[in-house]
């Protein structure tokens, strides 16, 4: 009874998505304006790499480095462990980069910082919604849930620990913070030159069904 009772809990797991491209070094961006490659992978390593449960991690299929550090820190969980290796240059947000980078000179945004949100880093924050889409595709666990959540989530998120309370409760529908009321101040202008931030998209979740409604929907 204990056997078929862990089996069923354990087939019922969420698959947890996460990725991770090198961006500043496609970029050639400088280290003093953003966080180090070996600090970011320091977050990772203690707490997302730590996860006894599903994790889907996409990367790109030359970054050999990262490929080894999965590997390495999940080395007692990799049948929970799967790595979808797919070029930035594929995803389906990379095609607007030169649009991005066209507006960005020409619309100025106000508390915007470029050296930190180059084109690339947008590009990979809109695409969250195109390798949820691929993870449900692909479904390697066999889930009827998915939660996106940033490698290095703990580096802003409190109490994760709290994760193995709601792991096997994530509700159908998509579930996802709100930071800020969405009640703004102030004419149009003023509105669209600033980033307000009312959603938190480090993390979120929802079942296979709604979560591609929402990936359509954003695209």
């Amino acid at each position: 009874i204990y056997n078929i009772f862990y089996y069923t809990i354990h087939m019922h797991f969420p698959t947890i998505v996460t990725a991770f491209y090198n961006i500043r070094a496609l970029e050639n961006g400088s280290p003093k304006d953003n966080r180090q490659m070996d600090q970011y992978l320091q977050i990772a390593e203690n707490f997302m790499m730590q996860l006894p449960y599903p994790i889907m991690f996409f990367i790109d299929p030359d970054d050999s480095i990262l490929y080894e550090f999965i590997t390495q820190t999940r080395q007692k969980y990799m049948s929970k462990t799967f790595i979808y290796q797919e070029r930035m240059s594929d995803t389906y947000f990379y095609k607007d980069i030169d649009r991005i980078r066209e507006l960005q000179q020409q619309y100025h945004i106000y508390n915007g910082d470029l050296k930190h949100e180059t084109p690339l880093y947008v590009v990979l924050n809109n695409n969250k919604f195109h390798l949820i889409e691929r993870a449900i595709e692909s479904n390697p666990f066999q889930s009827s849930h998915f939660i996106w959540m940033d490698l290095g989530i703990n580096h802003v998120a409190r109490n994760t620990e709290r994760i193995h309370e709601w792991i096997l409760r994530v509700p159908d529908k998509i579930k996802q913070l709100c930071i800020n009321p969405f009640i703004e101040y102030g004419d149009n202008h003023d509105i669209f030159h600033n980033i307000y931030h009312h959603m938190a998209g480090g993390l979120f979740s929802g079942n296979a069904e709604y979560l591609l409604k929402y990936a359509n929907a954003f695209k």
